[in-house]
């Protein structure tokens, strides 16, 4: 299923699910790096009035700050 960002932005719930060490640095990219949506189109998704998750698994996270991660 392909959704818009102004579909997805009008969504309760967004969830993203991330796996593989292939991904990491992409990941890294979308949630510490600079806003570039153009690149990066997961950026453009920010739900208004709803919540984003992030399902990652541990090969995927490893380029991510201690900070980011719960």
């Amino acid at each position: 299923m392909t959704l818009t960002a102004p579909a997805a932005n009008n969504a309760a719930n967004v969830i993203f699910m991330i796996t593989g060490a292939d991904k990491a640095c992409a990941l890294k990219s979308v949630l510490e790096g600079p806003h570039e949506p153009d690149q990066l189109p997961a950026q453009m998704i920010q739900p208004a009035n709803g919540n984003i998750s992030w399902l990652v698994d541990e090969a995927a996270g490893s380029m991510l700050s201690k900070r980011i991660l719960k």
